[in-house]
């Protein structure tokens, strides 16, 4: 779904501007919900007894905040 609503978004732009729009629309909604499905999947393969360690990206979205201080 969000990878067809950021299609039609790409056909009605009209004005540079809303490229921006479109890479958060891109970043947000359609990398953001598949890394849901696939932690949502890990968690399925975890309740029916399969290998459920897949790591899933989520720094493609969200980066790590800079630690200033060594962590004790």
């Amino acid at each position: 779904m969000g990878r067809q609503t950021t299609e039609k978004f790409t056909e009605v732009i009209d004005h540079p501007s809303d490229m921006v729009i479109l890479y958060r629309a891109n970043l947000f909604l359609v990398t953001g919900l598949e890394l849901v499905e696939q932690t949502m999947q890990d968690i399925v393969n975890y309740h029916h007894g399969r290998g459920y360690t897949q790591l899933v990206p989520w720094n493609k979205i969200y980066y790590e905040f800079p630690q200033f201080a060594p962590p004790y």
